[in-house]
Protein backbone atom coordinates (compact mmCIF):
# COMPACT_ATOMS: atom_id res chain seq x y z
CA UNK A 1 0.00 0.00 0.00
CA UNK A 2 1.32 3.45 -0.86
CA UNK A 3 0.70 6.44 1.37
CA UNK A 4 2.11 9.81 0.47
CA UNK A 5 3.18 12.30 3.11
CA UNK A 6 3.44 15.76 1.56
CA UNK A 7 5.38 18.31 3.57
CA UNK A 8 6.61 21.84 3.10
CA UNK A 9 10.27 22.41 4.01
CA UNK A 10 10.17 18.94 5.57
CA UNK A 11 6.83 18.26 7.04
CA UNK A 12 6.09 14.98 8.70
CA UNK A 13 3.64 12.20 8.27
CA UNK A 14 0.27 11.16 6.93
CA UNK A 15 -1.27 8.55 9.20
CA UNK A 16 -4.67 7.08 8.42
CA UNK A 17 -7.38 5.76 10.71
CA UNK A 18 -7.82 2.13 9.88
CA UNK A 19 -7.98 2.23 6.04
CA UNK A 20 -11.15 1.32 4.13
CA UNK A 21 -13.73 -0.38 6.28
CA UNK A 22 -17.04 -2.14 6.19
CA UNK A 23 -19.03 -0.53 9.02
CA UNK A 24 -21.85 -2.55 10.53
CA UNK A 25 -23.65 -3.03 13.87
CA UNK A 26 -21.82 -5.33 16.29
CA UNK A 27 -24.26 -8.24 16.49
CA UNK A 28 -22.70 -9.48 19.75
CA UNK A 29 -23.96 -6.33 21.48
CA UNK A 30 -27.52 -6.10 22.83
CA UNK A 31 -30.13 -7.03 20.24
CA UNK A 32 -28.68 -6.90 16.73
CA UNK A 33 -26.12 -4.34 17.86
CA UNK A 34 -28.40 -2.02 19.87
CA UNK A 35 -29.86 -1.56 23.33
CA UNK A 36 -32.96 0.44 24.23
CA UNK A 37 -33.67 1.94 27.63
CA UNK A 38 -36.95 3.73 28.40
CA UNK A 39 -36.50 6.96 30.31
CA UNK A 40 -38.56 6.78 33.54
CA UNK A 41 -41.47 9.18 33.89
CA UNK A 42 -40.33 12.61 35.04
CA UNK A 43 -36.72 12.12 33.93
CA UNK A 44 -34.82 13.40 30.93
CA UNK A 45 -31.92 11.72 29.16
CA UNK A 46 -28.62 13.42 30.05
CA UNK A 47 -25.48 11.66 28.84
CA UNK A 48 -23.61 8.49 27.96
CA UNK A 49 -20.11 7.47 29.08
CA UNK A 50 -17.97 4.43 28.25
CA UNK A 51 -15.75 2.62 30.77
CA UNK A 52 -12.27 1.31 30.01
CA UNK A 53 -13.72 -2.24 30.05
CA UNK A 54 -16.17 -1.05 27.33
CA UNK A 55 -19.15 -1.07 29.69
CA UNK A 56 -21.62 1.80 29.21
CA UNK A 57 -23.46 4.07 31.63
CA UNK A 58 -26.52 6.16 30.76
CA UNK A 59 -27.39 9.17 32.92
CA UNK A 60 -30.80 10.71 33.50
CA UNK A 61 -32.00 13.74 35.45
CA UNK A 62 -35.09 15.25 36.98
CA UNK A 63 -34.03 18.80 37.77
CA UNK A 64 -37.45 19.73 39.12
CA UNK A 65 -37.55 22.71 41.49
CA UNK A 66 -37.07 21.75 45.11
CA UNK A 67 -36.08 18.12 44.62
CA UNK A 68 -33.51 17.55 41.87
CA UNK A 69 -32.60 13.88 41.54
CA UNK A 70 -30.68 11.66 39.15
CA UNK A 71 -30.43 8.10 37.87
CA UNK A 72 -27.71 6.06 36.14
CA UNK A 73 -27.89 2.60 34.59
CA UNK A 74 -24.82 0.57 33.64
CA UNK A 75 -24.53 -2.04 30.89
CA UNK A 76 -21.87 -4.69 30.39
CA UNK A 77 -19.75 -4.66 27.20
CA UNK A 78 -22.20 -7.13 25.60
CA UNK A 79 -25.16 -4.81 26.24
CA UNK A 80 -26.66 -6.70 29.18
CA UNK A 81 -27.59 -4.79 32.33
CA UNK A 82 -24.77 -4.92 34.90
CA UNK A 83 -26.61 -6.39 37.90
CA UNK A 84 -23.51 -5.87 40.05
CA UNK A 85 -23.94 -2.11 39.75
CA UNK A 86 -26.27 -0.47 42.27
CA UNK A 87 -29.61 -2.25 42.46
CA UNK A 88 -30.08 -4.42 39.37
CA UNK A 89 -27.82 -2.11 37.39
CA UNK A 90 -29.34 1.20 38.55
CA UNK A 91 -28.30 3.89 41.04
CA UNK A 92 -30.41 6.84 42.19
CA UNK A 93 -29.24 9.96 44.02
CA UNK A 94 -30.28 13.54 44.63
CA UNK A 95 -28.43 16.84 44.58
CA UNK A 96 -28.97 17.52 48.27
CA UNK A 97 -31.55 19.38 50.32
CA UNK A 98 -29.71 22.70 50.03
CA UNK A 99 -30.44 23.08 46.31
CA UNK A 100 -33.60 24.20 44.55
CA UNK A 101 -32.67 22.72 41.19
CA UNK A 102 -29.74 20.97 39.51
CA UNK A 103 -28.81 19.38 36.21
CA UNK A 104 -25.99 17.32 34.70
CA UNK A 105 -23.16 19.30 33.11
CA UNK A 106 -20.86 16.38 32.34
CA UNK A 107 -20.20 12.72 33.12
CA UNK A 108 -16.78 11.02 33.10
CA UNK A 109 -15.19 7.70 34.05
CA UNK A 110 -11.63 7.43 35.35
CA UNK A 111 -9.31 4.56 34.47
CA UNK A 112 -9.97 2.90 37.84
CA UNK A 113 -13.71 2.88 37.08
CA UNK A 114 -14.72 5.83 39.26
CA UNK A 115 -17.92 7.32 37.82
CA UNK A 116 -18.16 11.12 38.11
CA UNK A 117 -21.17 13.40 37.78
CA UNK A 118 -20.62 17.16 37.47
CA UNK A 119 -23.80 18.97 38.46
CA UNK A 120 -24.78 22.61 38.11
CA UNK A 121 -26.74 23.36 41.28
CA UNK A 122 -28.56 26.49 42.36
CA UNK A 123 -30.43 27.79 45.34
CA UNK A 124 -32.23 31.08 45.87
CA UNK A 125 -32.36 33.51 48.74
CA UNK A 126 -33.99 36.91 49.11
CA UNK A 127 -31.44 38.78 47.02
CA UNK A 128 -29.85 36.39 44.56
CA UNK A 129 -29.45 33.07 42.81
CA UNK A 130 -26.35 31.15 43.92
CA UNK A 131 -24.77 28.48 41.74
CA UNK A 132 -22.25 25.95 43.02
CA UNK A 133 -20.07 23.16 41.72
CA UNK A 134 -21.25 19.74 42.89
CA UNK A 135 -19.50 16.43 42.20
CA UNK A 136 -20.92 12.99 42.93
CA UNK A 137 -18.50 10.05 42.56
CA UNK A 138 -19.34 6.35 42.57
CA UNK A 139 -17.35 3.12 42.79
CA UNK A 140 -17.55 0.39 40.14
CA UNK A 141 -20.34 -1.33 42.09
CA UNK A 142 -22.41 1.87 42.25
CA UNK A 143 -21.70 2.70 45.90
CA UNK A 144 -20.76 6.26 46.82
CA UNK A 145 -17.08 7.14 46.67
CA UNK A 146 -17.33 10.83 47.58
CA UNK A 147 -19.49 13.92 47.37
CA UNK A 148 -18.18 17.48 47.02
CA UNK A 149 -19.98 20.81 47.17
CA UNK A 150 -17.54 23.51 46.07
CA UNK A 151 -18.57 27.09 46.73
CA UNK A 152 -15.64 29.16 45.48
CA UNK A 153 -16.73 32.38 47.15
CA UNK A 154 -19.65 32.76 49.54
CA UNK A 155 -21.85 34.91 47.33
CA UNK A 156 -20.57 33.88 43.93
CA UNK A 157 -22.10 32.06 41.02
CA UNK A 158 -19.89 29.09 40.13
CA UNK A 159 -20.38 27.54 36.69
CA UNK A 160 -18.41 24.51 35.51
CA UNK A 161 -18.76 22.78 32.16
CA UNK A 162 -16.53 19.73 31.77
CA UNK A 163 -14.68 16.94 33.56
CA UNK A 164 -11.39 15.88 32.00
CA UNK A 165 -9.50 12.83 33.37
CA UNK A 166 -5.72 13.19 33.41
CA UNK A 167 -2.65 11.56 34.90
CA UNK A 168 -3.09 8.65 37.29
CA UNK A 169 -6.85 8.70 37.98
CA UNK A 170 -6.99 12.46 38.51
CA UNK A 171 -9.48 14.84 36.93
CA UNK A 172 -9.98 18.54 36.30
CA UNK A 173 -13.18 20.54 36.08
CA UNK A 174 -13.22 23.67 33.95
CA UNK A 175 -15.44 26.72 34.31
CA UNK A 176 -15.81 30.19 35.81
CA UNK A 177 -17.14 32.16 38.74
CA UNK A 178 -18.10 35.77 39.30
CA UNK A 179 -18.12 38.02 42.33
CA UNK A 180 -21.50 39.75 42.79
CA UNK A 181 -21.89 43.13 44.42
CA UNK A 182 -23.17 43.66 47.97
CA UNK A 183 -26.75 42.77 47.02
CA UNK A 184 -25.75 39.69 45.05
CA UNK A 185 -26.37 41.24 41.65
CA UNK A 186 -24.28 40.03 38.73
CA UNK A 187 -21.08 41.92 38.00
CA UNK A 188 -20.06 41.29 34.35
CA UNK A 189 -16.56 39.96 34.96
CA UNK A 190 -16.13 36.19 34.91
CA UNK A 191 -13.09 34.64 36.55
CA UNK A 192 -11.61 31.60 34.80
CA UNK A 193 -11.28 28.63 37.14
CA UNK A 194 -9.79 25.12 36.96
CA UNK A 195 -10.13 22.73 39.90
CA UNK A 196 -8.27 19.41 40.10
CA UNK A 197 -8.98 16.34 42.23
CA UNK A 198 -7.89 12.76 42.73
CA UNK A 199 -10.24 9.79 42.43
CA UNK A 200 -10.83 10.03 46.19
CA UNK A 201 -11.85 13.70 46.01
CA UNK A 202 -8.70 15.23 47.49
CA UNK A 203 -6.82 18.14 45.93
CA UNK A 204 -4.60 16.99 43.04
CA UNK A 205 -2.50 20.17 43.04
CA UNK A 206 -3.24 21.25 39.47
CA UNK A 207 -5.83 23.98 40.01
CA UNK A 208 -5.67 27.50 38.62
CA UNK A 209 -7.73 30.70 38.79
CA UNK A 210 -7.46 33.86 36.71
CA UNK A 211 -9.06 37.20 37.58
CA UNK A 212 -9.95 38.10 34.02
CA UNK A 213 -13.05 38.11 31.88
CA UNK A 214 -12.80 34.46 30.88
CA UNK A 215 -14.46 31.03 30.99
CA UNK A 216 -12.69 27.66 30.80
CA UNK A 217 -14.43 24.92 28.81
CA UNK A 218 -11.84 22.17 28.38
CA UNK A 219 -8.25 21.22 29.26
CA UNK A 220 -5.51 19.06 27.73
CA UNK A 221 -2.29 17.79 29.29
CA UNK A 222 1.19 18.81 28.15
CA UNK A 223 4.51 17.18 29.12
CA UNK A 224 5.41 17.96 32.73
CA UNK A 225 2.87 19.86 34.82
CA UNK A 226 1.71 22.35 32.19
CA UNK A 227 -1.66 22.03 30.46
CA UNK A 228 -3.79 23.84 27.91
CA UNK A 229 -7.04 25.64 28.70
CA UNK A 230 -9.61 26.31 25.97
CA UNK A 231 -12.62 28.57 26.36
CA UNK A 232 -13.66 32.20 26.08
CA UNK A 233 -10.98 34.70 27.07
CA UNK A 234 -11.41 38.44 26.73
CA UNK A 235 -14.48 37.97 24.57
CA UNK A 236 -12.86 35.60 22.05
CA UNK A 237 -12.42 31.87 21.68
CA UNK A 238 -8.85 31.19 22.76
CA UNK A 239 -6.34 28.71 24.19
CA UNK A 240 -3.76 29.48 26.87
CA UNK A 241 -0.85 27.41 28.15
CA UNK A 242 -1.18 27.16 31.93
CA UNK A 243 2.24 26.82 33.60
CA UNK A 244 1.28 27.12 37.27
CA UNK A 245 -1.35 28.53 39.59
CA UNK A 246 -2.72 31.69 37.89
CA UNK A 247 0.26 31.69 35.54
CA UNK A 248 0.25 31.26 31.77
CA UNK A 249 2.99 31.30 29.14
CA UNK A 250 3.18 34.77 27.47
CA UNK A 251 5.20 33.35 24.56
CA UNK A 252 2.44 30.93 23.56
CA UNK A 253 0.41 32.01 20.51
CA UNK A 254 0.02 35.78 20.30
CA UNK A 255 1.15 37.25 23.64
CA UNK A 256 -0.16 34.21 25.49
CA UNK A 257 -3.40 33.66 23.56
CA UNK A 258 -3.81 31.26 20.64
CA UNK A 259 -6.60 31.23 18.02
CA UNK A 260 -8.57 34.33 19.23
CA UNK A 261 -11.55 33.66 16.95
CA UNK A 262 -15.29 33.56 17.52
CA UNK A 263 -16.72 33.67 21.03
CA UNK A 264 -15.78 30.30 22.49
CA UNK A 265 -13.72 27.11 22.13
CA UNK A 266 -15.12 23.93 23.69
CA UNK A 267 -12.49 21.22 23.03
CA UNK A 268 -8.70 21.05 22.97
CA UNK A 269 -6.35 18.09 22.41
CA UNK A 270 -2.59 17.59 22.19
CA UNK A 271 -1.62 15.23 19.37
CA UNK A 272 1.21 12.70 19.50
CA UNK A 273 3.43 15.00 17.41
CA UNK A 274 2.88 17.90 19.84
CA UNK A 275 0.48 19.81 17.60
CA UNK A 276 -2.76 21.12 19.11
CA UNK A 277 -6.30 20.54 17.88
CA UNK A 278 -9.10 22.77 19.18
CA UNK A 279 -12.75 23.22 18.26
CA UNK A 280 -15.44 25.85 18.66
CA UNK A 281 -18.46 27.29 16.88
CA UNK A 282 -18.25 25.14 13.78
CA UNK A 283 -14.52 25.46 13.18
CA UNK A 284 -11.53 23.22 13.95
CA UNK A 285 -8.13 24.85 14.41
CA UNK A 286 -4.75 23.15 14.37
CA UNK A 287 -1.83 24.85 16.10
CA UNK A 288 1.87 24.21 16.25
CA UNK A 289 3.25 23.40 19.72
CA UNK A 290 4.10 27.11 20.14
CA UNK A 291 0.46 28.12 19.61
CA UNK A 292 0.92 29.49 16.10
CA UNK A 293 -1.43 28.31 13.32
CA UNK A 294 -0.39 25.18 11.44
CA UNK A 295 -0.74 26.53 7.89
CA UNK A 296 -0.45 23.02 6.41
CA UNK A 297 -3.72 21.95 8.05
CA UNK A 298 -6.93 22.45 6.01
CA UNK A 299 -7.14 26.15 4.99
CA UNK A 300 -4.16 27.84 6.67
CA UNK A 301 -4.81 26.03 9.92
CA UNK A 302 -8.63 26.28 9.98
CA UNK A 303 -11.22 23.68 8.95
CA UNK A 304 -14.66 25.24 8.45
CA UNK A 305 -17.34 22.65 9.22
CA UNK A 306 -20.07 24.75 7.62
CA UNK A 307 -20.30 22.55 4.50
CA UNK A 308 -21.11 19.59 6.76
CA UNK A 309 -24.00 21.27 8.54
CA UNK A 310 -24.22 22.21 12.19
CA UNK A 311 -21.93 19.77 14.06
CA UNK A 312 -22.44 18.57 17.59
CA UNK A 313 -20.30 20.32 20.17
CA UNK A 314 -17.90 17.44 20.41
CA UNK A 315 -14.71 16.30 18.78
CA UNK A 316 -12.92 12.98 19.15
CA UNK A 317 -9.20 12.78 18.53
CA UNK A 318 -7.85 9.58 16.98
CA UNK A 319 -4.55 8.01 17.95
CA UNK A 320 -3.14 8.60 14.47
CA UNK A 321 -3.79 12.36 14.56
CA UNK A 322 -7.08 12.30 12.68
CA UNK A 323 -10.43 13.09 14.26
CA UNK A 324 -14.17 12.42 14.20
CA UNK A 325 -17.16 14.69 14.62
CA UNK A 326 -20.90 14.12 14.28
CA UNK A 327 -23.66 16.20 12.74
CA UNK A 328 -27.22 15.04 13.21
CA UNK A 329 -27.30 11.53 11.78
CA UNK A 330 -23.82 11.63 10.16
CA UNK A 331 -20.34 10.85 11.46
CA UNK A 332 -17.40 12.40 9.61
CA UNK A 333 -13.83 11.15 9.84
CA UNK A 334 -10.89 13.36 8.86
CA UNK A 335 -7.25 12.64 8.18
CA UNK A 336 -4.59 14.54 10.16
CA UNK A 337 -4.25 17.12 7.37
CA UNK A 338 -7.90 18.15 7.67
CA UNK A 339 -9.26 16.32 4.62
CA UNK A 340 -12.02 13.70 4.72
CA UNK A 341 -10.79 10.12 4.93
CA UNK A 342 -12.29 8.44 1.83
CA UNK A 343 -11.78 5.04 3.45
CA UNK A 344 -14.28 5.74 6.24
CA UNK A 345 -17.88 4.90 5.37
CA UNK A 346 -18.95 6.58 2.13
CA UNK A 347 -16.04 8.89 1.24
CA UNK A 348 -15.52 9.92 4.84
CA UNK A 349 -19.15 9.91 6.02
CA UNK A 350 -21.12 7.22 7.83
CA UNK A 351 -24.84 7.47 8.68
CA UNK A 352 -26.01 5.10 11.46
CA UNK A 353 -29.60 3.88 11.31
CA UNK A 354 -31.93 2.07 13.69
CA UNK A 355 -35.09 0.20 12.73
CA UNK A 356 -34.72 1.59 9.22
CA UNK A 357 -34.56 5.22 10.34
CA UNK A 358 -31.58 7.59 10.65
CA UNK A 359 -30.16 7.59 14.17
CA UNK A 360 -29.87 11.18 15.37
CA UNK A 361 -26.54 11.22 17.19
CA UNK A 362 -26.46 12.89 20.58
CA UNK A 363 -23.06 11.50 21.64
CA UNK A 364 -20.49 9.15 20.16
CA UNK A 365 -17.29 7.57 21.43
CA UNK A 366 -14.47 5.61 19.89
CA UNK A 367 -13.96 2.51 22.04
CA UNK A 368 -10.91 1.01 20.35
CA UNK A 369 -9.34 0.78 16.91
CA UNK A 370 -12.25 -1.27 15.58
CA UNK A 371 -15.36 -0.13 17.47
CA UNK A 372 -17.37 3.02 18.06
CA UNK A 373 -20.55 3.65 20.05
CA UNK A 374 -23.32 6.15 19.31
CA UNK A 375 -26.02 7.41 21.67
CA UNK A 376 -29.47 8.70 20.73
CA UNK A 377 -32.36 9.91 22.87
CA UNK A 378 -35.86 10.97 21.82
CA UNK A 379 -39.51 10.35 22.68
CA UNK A 380 -38.63 8.89 26.07
CA UNK A 381 -36.26 6.24 24.69
CA UNK A 382 -32.47 6.08 24.85
CA UNK A 383 -30.77 4.01 22.16
CA UNK A 384 -27.12 2.90 22.14
CA UNK A 385 -25.61 1.36 19.03
CA UNK A 386 -22.25 -0.38 18.89
CA UNK A 387 -20.59 -0.49 15.46
CA UNK A 388 -17.78 -2.69 14.24
CA UNK A 389 -15.17 -1.49 11.78
CA UNK A 390 -14.11 -4.59 9.85
CA UNK A 391 -10.40 -4.54 9.07
CA UNK A 392 -8.84 -5.99 5.93
CA UNK A 393 -6.48 -8.97 5.98
CA UNK A 394 -3.64 -7.20 4.15
CA UNK A 395 -3.16 -3.47 4.62
CA UNK A 396 0.22 -1.80 5.15
CA UNK A 397 0.85 1.95 5.25
CA UNK A 398 3.14 4.75 6.39
CA UNK A 399 2.17 6.12 9.78
CA UNK A 400 4.57 9.06 9.67
CA UNK A 401 7.98 10.30 8.56
CA UNK A 402 9.97 10.45 11.80
CA UNK A 403 13.01 12.32 10.52
CA UNK A 404 14.39 14.62 9.40
CA UNK A 405 12.40 17.61 10.63
CA UNK A 406 12.39 21.16 9.29
CA UNK A 407 15.73 22.85 9.90
CA UNK A 408 18.24 25.24 8.32
CA UNK A 409 21.13 22.84 9.04
CA UNK A 410 20.14 19.81 6.97
CA UNK A 411 22.97 17.96 5.19
CA UNK A 412 23.70 16.43 1.79
CA UNK A 413 23.29 12.93 3.24
CA UNK A 414 20.25 13.21 5.49
CA UNK A 415 18.87 9.94 6.91
CA UNK A 416 15.19 9.38 6.13
CA UNK A 417 13.32 7.47 8.85
CA UNK A 418 9.75 6.26 8.34
CA UNK A 419 7.23 4.55 10.62
CA UNK A 420 5.29 1.74 8.94
CA UNK A 421 2.07 0.36 10.42
CA UNK A 422 0.18 -2.85 9.77
CA UNK A 423 -3.49 -1.84 9.55
CA UNK A 424 -4.61 -5.35 8.59
CA UNK A 425 -5.40 -8.50 10.55
CA UNK A 426 -2.45 -10.66 9.44
CA UNK A 427 1.29 -10.31 10.07
CA UNK A 428 3.02 -8.82 7.02
CA UNK A 429 6.61 -8.90 5.74
CA UNK A 430 8.37 -8.86 2.38
CA UNK A 431 7.18 -5.60 0.81
CA UNK A 432 8.71 -2.47 -0.68
CA UNK A 433 9.16 0.77 1.23
CA UNK A 434 10.29 3.92 -0.53
CA UNK A 435 10.64 7.68 -0.43
CA UNK A 436 10.88 10.45 -2.99
CA UNK A 437 12.06 14.07 -2.74
CA UNK A 438 10.57 16.75 -5.02
CA UNK A 439 9.62 14.24 -7.71
CA UNK A 440 13.14 12.90 -8.15
CA UNK A 441 13.71 9.15 -8.71
CA UNK A 442 12.40 7.22 -5.72
CA UNK A 443 14.61 5.37 -3.27
CA UNK A 444 13.06 1.92 -2.74
CA UNK A 445 14.16 -0.73 -0.25
CA UNK A 446 12.80 -4.20 0.51
CA UNK A 447 11.49 -4.63 4.05
CA UNK A 448 11.58 -8.24 5.25
CA UNK A 449 10.77 -7.61 8.92
CA UNK A 450 7.52 -9.20 10.22
CA UNK A 451 5.03 -6.60 11.48
CA UNK A 452 2.13 -7.93 13.55
CA UNK A 453 -1.43 -6.55 13.20
CA UNK A 454 -1.70 -3.10 14.75
CA UNK A 455 2.06 -2.79 15.29
CA UNK A 456 4.37 -0.06 14.00
CA UNK A 457 7.93 -0.55 12.74
CA UNK A 458 10.44 2.28 12.27
CA UNK A 459 12.82 1.98 9.31
CA UNK A 460 15.82 4.17 8.40
CA UNK A 461 16.81 4.06 4.73
CA UNK A 462 20.39 3.10 3.89
CA UNK A 463 20.43 5.72 1.13
CA UNK A 464 20.16 9.28 2.42
CA UNK A 465 18.74 12.42 0.77
CA UNK A 466 20.56 15.61 -0.21
CA UNK A 467 18.70 18.38 1.64
CA UNK A 468 21.64 20.74 2.03
CA UNK A 469 20.20 23.53 -0.15
CA UNK A 470 17.93 25.84 1.85
CA UNK A 471 14.41 25.71 0.45
CA UNK A 472 11.12 23.86 0.41
CA UNK A 473 11.13 20.08 0.01
CA UNK A 474 8.20 17.79 -0.72
CA UNK A 475 9.04 14.47 0.91
CA UNK A 476 6.90 11.47 -0.07
CA UNK A 477 6.93 8.10 1.68
CA UNK A 478 5.13 5.00 0.44
CA UNK A 479 4.76 1.24 0.79
CA UNK A 480 3.93 -1.33 -1.87
CA UNK A 481 2.41 -4.58 -0.64
CA UNK A 482 1.19 -7.34 -2.96
CA UNK A 483 -2.49 -8.07 -2.37
CA UNK A 484 -3.12 -4.86 -0.45
CA UNK A 485 -6.87 -4.82 0.16
CA UNK A 486 -7.47 -1.15 -0.58
CA UNK A 487 -5.63 0.25 -3.60
CA UNK A 488 -7.94 3.28 -3.52
CA UNK A 489 -5.94 4.49 -0.51
CA UNK A 490 -2.49 3.83 -1.99
CA UNK A 491 -1.85 7.47 -2.90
Amino acid sequence: MKRFAYMLLLCIGLPSFLASQIISPDLSFGTDGFIEYPVPSGYFASAMEVYSDEGIVLAMEDSGFGNPHFRAVRFLPNGETDTGFGTDGVINFNAGNDFDYAYVRDVAVLEDGTLLFLLDNSYHDYFSNHSNLLIHAFNTDGTYRFFKNIDLTDESGDYFYSIEPYGNNNFRVAGRYYDPDFFGWYVPNDNLSIKSYTSTGSDAGSSSDYSMDATARHTADLPGSAYLIAGSIGGSGAVIRNTGYSSYDPTFGDHGLAVKAGDNLTKVFVKADGKILTYGEGKIYQLLPNGKPDVHFADNGVLDLGPYGNPAEDLIQLADGGFLFANGSNIYQFLPNGSLNPAFGDNGVYSPSYNGNPLQIRQYQLVNDTTFIVYHASNGIMVVGRYQLDQPTADIGVLQISSPTSSNTLTEMETITVQVRNYGTETQSGFELGYQVNGQPAVVEFLDVPIAPGETYEHSFATGADLSTLGNYQLTAFTSLGGDAYPSNDT
